[in-house]
């Protein structure tokens, strides 16, 4: 299965999330901010897909995602968020990425990731 980076700055929500895509059975790199991200990311390398919320404390999702293509422009990611104004989902569509509007569900969530998931389940180029 593929390798996620799930970056959330909500406890719960980013246990919830962790929970759901070990349960389809990926495996799971979770952060709270943006800068743990970057640091799981160095020290463990780069995930399949990554599943981020907009608004963390330190960057944004999109500063972040921007900053993990710089090393893979083609790194699928996921939004999650609570905002949907029109600003922050026209970033969210210019980044190429699927938003996922919080309060979501299992089913939600796994069928955004099999949309962004390469057919291997991620187990393709590195």
């Amino acid at each position: 299965m593929a390798r996620l980076l799930v970056v959330e700055d909500e406890g719960d929500v980013r246990e919830l999330l962790v929970r759901h895509v070990r349960q389809d059975g990926h495996h799971v790199m979770a952060a709270g901010s943006a800068g743990e991200a970057l640091t799981a990311v160095e020290y463990h390398g780069l995930p399949d897909a990554a599943v981020i919320d907009y608004d963390l404390p330190d960057m944004d999702g999109v500063q972040l995602l921007e900053r993990l293509r710089a090393v893979r422009p083609t790194l699928p990611a996921v939004f999650v968020t609570v905002m949907w104004t029109g600003d922050v989902i026209a970033r969210i569509r210019a980044t190429g990425c699927r938003h996922l509007p919080k309060p979501f569900s299992r089913h939600d969530l796994h069928g955004a990731l099999r949309l962004i998931l390469p057919p291997d389940g991620g187990q393709g180029e590195r």
